[in-house]
């Protein structure tokens, strides 16, 4: 994703002929968006498409800052944070 987000803007994602070929397409920022992980503001929408899958509809995909990916189709963030390699959870 470019630096600047400007709605409308489309961009290659991936390159590689006959094996990825992914796009992307910006299609809406400013937006808030509540989910089990808290409610996040100055969210941004792509749709990504691929051209090895001309028929299949975009996936939608929802940024927030501080967070990155919070909702993809429908599959929304319902935990974020760090861990500590010192957790006696992690061993």
């Amino acid at each position: 994703m470019p630096g600047t987000f400007r709605v409308g803007a489309r961009y290659f994602q991936e390159q590689a002929d006959g094996i990825a070929e992914d796009c992307a397409e910006n299609v809406a920022k400013g937006l808030r968006v509540d989910t089990a992980a808290g409610k996040f503001d100055k969210c941004v929408k792509v749709e990504e498409t691929t051209r090895l899958e001309e028929d299949a509809p975009p996936s939608e995909k929802i940024y927030c800052p501080g967070v990155g990916l919070v909702e993809d189709s429908g599959v929304t963030l319902v935990r974020y944070g760090f861990t500590s390699i010192d957790d006696d959870d992690n061993h």
